[in-house]
């Protein structure tokens, strides 16, 4: 967006400057005076304090009464969250950066090694965006992505994405299996389970079936991360 308005002690802002706004609201846009433990070490995300200080409860912009929402015509946005996009850097790529910086943090808090096998559960904007990250920073890791739709299949082939499977729960989960080689088993009661499995799993959708999945899926003693 643009800056249309600037509050009476804002001086690193000028209006009309083209910028991206993270939407957190955590201790220092809420005006608490003594900062959460992860505030303090930088970790926002975390911010244990989304009810207090000077504006109303609301974990990020447009989940607070006080601030608006994207959807209106204007919001409003502590300096804190303001990044300055650079002129090089088209309108549709800044709209990028929140869930690429998403993806990013994921990866770089756990980077497979080349030998590895990585799955990503769901292909819609954080998949890709994870896909997009490891290859970024230079993994050569397979990786293995999980999607419904075509022109996902299709963006995440361009991405660097390994092979692509199509097709939901227990069809995706024996494809899977087959791509890793492992086996699956029927246990007595319960869902099917698989004998190995991946090196590190991305779960980008949220669902219930889908962490179920996730964790189905991960070969025993590895990592499940879900973005």
């Amino acid at each position: 967006g643009y800056i249309c308005e600037l509050g009476p002690d804002v001086h690193d802002f000028q209006l009309e400057e083209r910028v991206v706004v993270e939407p957190l609201l955590w201790c220092l846009p809420r005006g608490v005076a003594e900062p959460c433990q992860y505030c303090n070490r930088g970790e926002t995300s975390l911010c244990e304090r989304v009810a207090d200080g000077i504006i109303s409860p609301g974990m990020s912009t447009g989940s607070c009464r006080d601030t608006g929402g994207t959807w209106s015509p204007q919001f409003v946005a502590h300096r804190s969250q303001l990044y300055r996009i650079p002129n090089e850097v088209s309108d549709k790529n800044a709209l990028m950066v929140e869930p690429f910086a998403t993806a990013l943090h994921a990866v770089l808090h756990n980077f497979p090694t080349d030998d590895e096998t990585v799955v990503i559960i769901g292909a819609g904007t954080i998949g890709l965006c994870i896909i997009a990250a490891l290859r970024a920073i230079g993994s050569k890791a397979r990786v293995l992505v999980l999607a419904r739709h075509g022109f996902q299949a299709n963006a995440a082939e361009r991405l660097g994405a390994s092979s692509i499977i199509f097709g939901r729960d227990e069809y995706s989960f024996q494809e899977v299996a087959k791509y890793v080689g492992a086996s699956i088993k029927k246990p007595m009661m319960g869902n099917s389970v698989m004998v190995g499995g991946a090196d590190l799993v991305f779960e980008c959708v949220g669902s219930q079936s889908s962490i179920e999945n996730s964790l189905r899926i991960a070969r025993a003693g590895k990592r499940v991360i879900l973005v």
